[in-house]
């Protein structure tokens, strides 16, 4: 079950949440992950038919008037949780490499505020993230409202700038791993201190927001991709 869930309580969507069963699957309508599941898959219905209602109920505050609705308009969102590694390596299990240890957000976090070292003004809680890529899109959309199809759904994974462009339909960075938005020039954040800011896409990646993206504001080094 995706982070959106567990937000519902404290959106004025308590009658959603408590419509939602946490020792049951999510759900997703329009399956649009050809790489995991499959080209003959896509377009089509994965998980428990249970959740269906919620899984096509987001409320507003999880879209962005800028972003064109997905085909069922409530199954998607358009924003994100930023971690440091895809989530097969983001969780409390210590992952070797990436380190499991160096965002605020990870699977299973079990961590507190008192965890972001380098200040809640700091550490980014919240991205921008279009459930349309900026190019090669489907209309299925890749951000499912609860629905974690695999580890680039709901999350952006550090190492790849905002509102990259994917290079083809496969580019999975583009699509599924980075922020985006279709704002001119750059993505709205939520910092954990509860400010929002507007981060240019130019932004410096390495030293200013992959750091941010860090609890401890630290330098991630060498990146994979």
């Amino acid at each position: 079950m995706g982070w959106p869930a567990f937000v519902l309580p404290f959106v004025e969507a308590t009658a959603l949440y408590q419509s939602i069963d946490l020792d049951r699957g999510s759900y997703v309508t329009t399956n649009n992950d050809a790489w995991l599941y499959g080209a003959a898959n896509v377009n089509q219905p994965r998980g428990e038919v249970f959740h269906r209602v919620p899984s096509e109920s987001a409320p507003p505050v999880f879209r962005c008037p800028s972003t064109a609705p997905a085909n069922i308009p409530g199954s998607q969102k358009d924003y994100a949780v930023p971690m440091t590694a895809t989530i097969e390596h983001s969780d409390e299990t210590g992952a070797s490499w990436p380190s499991a240890d160096f965002a605020a957000t990870t699977v299973n976090n079990q961590r507190g505020l008192g965890a972001i070292t380098g200040g809640t003004s700091n550490t980014f809680m919240f991205l921008e993230h279009a459930n349309r890529a900026l190019r090669h899109d489907s209309g299925l959309g890749y951000n499912p409202f609860l629905w974690v199809g695999h580890w680039g759904q709901g999350v952006h994974v550090w190492g790849t700038p905002p509102n990259r462009v994917p290079a083809s339909a496969s580019d999975d960075r583009g699509r599924y791993r980075s922020a985006k938005s279709f704002h001119v020039g750059g993505i709205n954040t939520a910092i954990y201190d509860g400010s929002v800011q507007y981060v240019s896409e130019t932004v410096d990646l390495h030293n200013t927001f992959d750091s941010i993206i860090r609890r401890d504001m630290g330098i991630l080094g060498t990146r994979p991709f």
